[in-house]
């Protein structure tokens, strides 16, 4: 019997709070770091448009994972460069769950008929969303260094794609 999503993300979540504890001071990071960190890029600009067309809708989601991927191949090798570009294609993924969370929300909204399988994936798209969003935050903008919060991230971060690529299956 396998543990249900919400199971998942709870103990994901007490798990980093567990390990994380009491933040020490952050190193800053310089205004123009923080800026490229946060800045969207027109190719991204592009990908997190509002649309009802569930092959955009899978298509942010299909990316959403591959930026997730990339993250947990860059927190394979933790130096500081890997651990900035982690942060910053987190927040990349994060925006793509957004957008297709989002868009899913649009296309539920202007839908004549209820569609049970698009409520569920909407509803996991949501789950993901939620759990890419503190990503950053464990790895506090790029600037850790701590071992256990690089293992909280790419642990919050595996359970993020499972819940992705489950959604993916119920997308038509």
């Amino acid at each position: 019997m396998r543990p249900s999503t919400a199971v998942i993300i709870s103990v994901s979540i007490a798990l980093a709070a567990t390990v994380l504890g009491p933040r020490p001071a952050p190193a800053q990071l310089s205004e123009e770091q923080e800026r490229q960190r946060r800045q969207i890029t027109p190719e991204e600009a592009v990908l997190i448009k509002a649309s009802r067309d569930m092959n955009v809708i899978a298509s942010q989601a299909r990316m959403s994972i591959t930026r997730g991927q990339t993250v947990l191949d860059l927190l394979s090798q933790p130096t500081p460069e890997n651990i900035f570009s982690a942060s910053r294609l987190s927040l990349q993924a994060y925006r793509l769950a957004r957008a297709a969370h989002e868009n899913m929300l649009y296309r539920k909204a202007g839908t004549k008929f209820p569609d049970p399988l698009l409520d569920m994936a909407t509803e996991k798209v949501g789950q993901a969303r939620r759990t890419l969003d503190t990503i950053d935050k464990i790895l506090d903008g790029g600037m850790t260094q701590d071992p256990q919060r690089i293992n909280a991230a790419i642990e919050s971060l595996n359970v993020a794609l499972t819940i992705l690529e489950n959604a993916l299956v119920l997308l038509p």
